[in-house]
């Protein structure tokens, strides 16, 4: 048996974007040689037919009949003026999962045999889903679209719904193909290429592929650990994200403020007050209606509350230059205390620099109402506050009455 030279070598743009157009050409071809074709291909979205197309290089030079879907209007136009053929059945409307808007339902209005020869799957999102809804149709050669930047090893497959541009990984699509009867033949930056199980012989020959034996995702390969200290690590600078044009470094992911990125054995006591509220205010708070049915709090509330409870006192005093002001958890009053200028709480005078032509210590008498005798506090010494004092001075006594 002859080895056939890899698919990926026939690679040329003619109007598609990462060489379809060359290698749907070379499987074609190698098909003729040992069957007839139909001369037959479906793609939506079409966009306007021509804009990096999987299948215009095959109607125009090859004169392939052919169904275009594509949903949007104004494409749609566009699509009618630049592929007027007739032989090239256009329809405008949006490809669903089941239903009238399925592709069976939508190919059985037009005169496509069942195994048509090539079908292009492109619509930026939930092309996994369609493929899978096409059950009464089998085509020869599919092309069908996948995320590149999911490495080869992982299975993911995004919601079953229109408004989500997610997309697929290049293996949970290999997967569905390989239940549906279809072997992975060649891979481009952004598209798969199956076929037939029972068409495989004249195209491949005797060797069956693997996904890792045709694509290199080391460019994708992006992996985020972290360190013992809160770290978020990676062997990758910065994440890919092709369709915007952007890379976000590793600082986008940190989760941690600089200042407690050390082990958490290693906390001062300032640090440990801040991480308790971090932790506290990462916690997805449960509803109302969740509380009411389970009173009890989840483990992980309960771990990031008793972490360090800081007292209050410690709160208010916490140094500013580590996040912000944080708020302040206030306990009820005991007993009254007097909070005056230069006084603590117990009473005692502190130092308080006054101009020396004005301070009353200068004439030797001390302020009015500041006596270290009206300041005791009425409960400890029997006297009277400051306040008492007032009081005593603007009301009558008994005696007087």
């Amino acid at each position: 048996m002859t080895t056939r030279a890899p698919l990926h070598d026939f690679s040329r743009n003619v109007y598609s974007q990462h060489g379809e157009d060359g290698i749907v050409e070379e499987v074609l071809r190698r098909l003729a040689s040992a069957s007839a074709l139909d001369n037959w291909c479906v793609e939506f979205g079409a966009w306007d037919g021509m804009h990096l197309s999987n299948t215009y290089n095959l109607i125009s030079a090859k004169g392939y009949k052919a169904v275009l879907i594509e949903a949007d209007k104004k494409k749609f136009q566009t699509l009618c003026r630049n592929v007027p053929q007739e032989d090239v059945h256009k329809i405008c409307r949006l490809v669903g999962f089941e239903g009238e808007a399925a592709l069976d339902r939508i190919l059985a209005s037009t005169p496509i045999p069942k195994d048509f020869d090539f079908l292009s799957i492109d619509i930026d999102g939930c092309d996994y889903f369609i493929f899978e809804s096409v059950k009464q149709y089998r085509p020869k050669l599919v092309c069908i679209e996948y995320n590149p930047t999911i490495p080869n090893e992982v299975e993911f497959v995004q919601p079953k719904d229109f408004g989500t541009k997610q997309g697929a990984s290049a293996k949970s699509l290999a997967l569905l193909a390989a239940r549906k009867g279809y072997s992975l033949i060649a891979v481009t930056l952004t598209n798969l290429l199956f076929l037939r199980l029972d068409l495989l012989e004249p195209v491949v020959g005797p060797q069956r592929n693997s996904l890792e034996s045709l694509r290199d995702d080391s460019e994708f390969r992006v992996f985020l650990f972290t360190g013992y200290d809160g770290t978020i690590l990676s062997n990758k600078a910065s994440l890919p994200m092709p369709w915007h044009g952007m890379q976000p470094g590793l600082n986008a992911f940190q989760q941690l403020p600089r200042a407690l990125r050390r082990l958490s054995s290693d906390y001062n006591f300032l640090q440990k007050i801040l991480f308790a509220l971090l932790s506290r205010s990462n916690v997805r708070k449960p509803s109302k209606n969740s509380f009411a049915q389970s009173p009890k709090k989840s483990s992980s509330v309960l771990a990031a509350t008793s972490l360090c409870a800081p007292p209050a006192r410690a709160l208010r005093h916490a140094n500013p230059r580590f996040g912000p002001k944080l708020p302040v958890a206030r306990r009820p009053r005991r007993r009254a205390r007097w909070h005056l200028r230069g006084l603590s709480l117990e009473g005692a005078r502190t130092p308080i620099r006054r101009d020396s032509s004005t301070s009353p210590r200068a004439s030797g008498a001390a302020p009015p109402g500041f006596g270290p005798a009206e300041c005791r506090h009425p409960r400890r010494s029997g006297g009277t506050g400051p306040a008492d004092s007032a009081r005593a001075e603007s009301s009558p006594s008994r005696e007087d009455g």
